[in-house]
């Protein structure tokens, strides 16, 4: 247990362990709804608690919310020796903290590298995800692609392994004036510490190779929960340009620009007070539906796997839920483009609309190249949904509930290469493909109901 320097409710810290058995380090403080930071790779639970950098941070969102922010695999007091670092396993360790920590549902903040971990969360698990908040982040990686952002990629990779470990820190103060330009010698100096004590080198590279190919721009349509997207307009870690993109293509979603070239907000900045406000009126929409007190979050924690003897932070949803089994990604996948793209509910009658603050205009959603609205869009889906067979649609309704391929069969009395048949069939009816057709399947089925 770490006492806080700002006096607030000191944070405990325990430990999930991920589906690889890779143990994930989380903290717990604050009061209120539960929040869950998917924050950046650069971390240290026990190093940022007293940062001159992010306690601003932790000390008012603890005020409005019970915080639980984790150290990604490899990095801060999560396991170190890590070679996979693949979304797949980063969405599985949100996951693992999610269900150690005993939590219902919750609201997701997405910082800066954790933006495609948490959107593939929200997709995966409809019903766990209160509202989503997107700080700084993308949906992928390079926003513009152009080769020349690869080169600068290429170059922040030679940059880390060359420099990372040396005691000169010249090499790391290039990633510390980019993230936060506007900050004091102190800052600066503690960020500086911040990106060795974290990880090594050979992890840093490794760790941001692998996320370079991180993409889920096609899942942003499926996204069905109230969105805030924040971004400093000259953030130089992240571009602006990413955040405009979330907020277009989320359906609903709220864009607040910020007059900060920080890409973490300083506490003496004028667009801190703007973002502290503007989540914390968001968060408190889940305010009053809490079934529980946030100290039984806080309180003595079994430890047990899948949190069976923590204490459940239960909030009131607006549609009944279901516990949600571990995302089965092996199901046969096919190849295409998944062309989702709704923002009105179903049968509404309304086209998908997106619109940014100061624009004045509103844009009409149609699919690429089809000349159609999206009004037209919703009606072709909900007829592709009624040519699949009953045995497709059980299949489906069952995926949807978190079941996998073997839980189906078992469930239904089928081999499981029946299941995965059936599976194969419903995403070509569907249109759907590539690494998340069954994502985008079930994200289909639900959006109907």
């Amino acid at each position: 247990m770490s006492a806080d320097p700002t006096g607030a409710a000191s944070q405990q810290v325990r430990f999930a362990r991920s589906t690889d058995g890779v143990t994930i380090a989380y903290a717990v403080h604050g009061s209120g709804p539960p929040l869950v930071l998917n924050s950046c790779w650069l971390s240290h639970l026990e190093f940022d608690w007293s940062s001159p950098v992010w306690r601003h941070y932790l000390a008012e969102l603890g005020r409005v919310a019970t915080v639980v922010r984790y150290d990604e695999r490899g990095f801060g007091m999560s396991e170190r020796d890590v070679t996979d670092f693949g979304l797949d396993r980063r969405v599985d360790d949100l996951a693992a903290v999610v269900e150690h920590a005993g939590l219902g549902r919750f609201a997701l903040m997405a910082m800066a590298q954790g933006g495609p971990a948490a959107i593939r969360y929200v997709v995966e698990h409809p019903g766990r995800v209160t509202r989503l908040v997107c700080a700084d982040t993308f949906a992928a990686r390079f926003l513009p692609r152009s080769e020349d952002n690869e080169a600068l990629e290429q170059a922040f990779q030679s940059m880390i392994a060359a420099g990372w470990d040396r005691s000169d820190p010249t090499f790391r103060r290039v990633f510390t004036q980019m993230m936060i330009p506007g900050a004091s010698e102190e800052q600066m100096v503690w960020l500086d510490r911040l990106h060795q004590t974290s990880a090594s080198a050979r992890t840093a590279v490794e760790a941001r190779r692998q996320r370079s190919s991180d993409d889920v721009l096609d899942l942003l349509p499926c996204i069905r929960v109230p969105t805030l997207v924040t971004h400093g307009q000259e953030d130089r870690m992240i571009r602006f340009e990413n955040g405009r993109r979330l907020a277009a293509d989320i359906p609903g979603a709220r864009f607040l620009p910020l007059d900060t070239g920080n890409h973490i907000l300083l506490e003496d900045e004028p667009a801190w007070p703007v973002f502290l406000r503007e989540v914390t009126a968001f968060l408190a929409e889940d305010r009053g539906v809490v079934a529980r007190t946030a100290e039984e979050v806080h309180g003595t924690h079994g430890g047990h796997g899948h949190g069976r003897h923590a204490a459940v932070f239960s909030l009131t949803p607006t549609t009944p839920t279901t516990p949600v089994a571990p995302v089965d990604r092996s199901a046969p996948r096919v190849h295409g483009k998944i062309l989702t793209r709704t923002a009105a509910p179903p049968g509404s009658g309304r086209s998908s609309t997106a619109s940014l603050p100061g624009s004045g205009r509103s844009s009409t959603a149609s699919l690429p190249g089809s000349g159609r609205s999206s009004t037209a869009s919703l009606a072709r889906k909900r007829e592709v949904l009624h040519s699949l067979s009953a045995r497709e649609r059980e299949v489906l309704d069952l995926a949807a509930q978190g079941l996998d391929n073997h839980e189906i069969a078992g469930r239904l009395v089928l081999s499981v290469r029946t299941v995965e048949r059936h599976l194969q069939n419903v995403y070509l009816k569907l249109g759907v493909g590539g690494p998340n057709a069954r994502t985008a399947a079930v994200a289909r089925l639900l959006s109907r109901r």
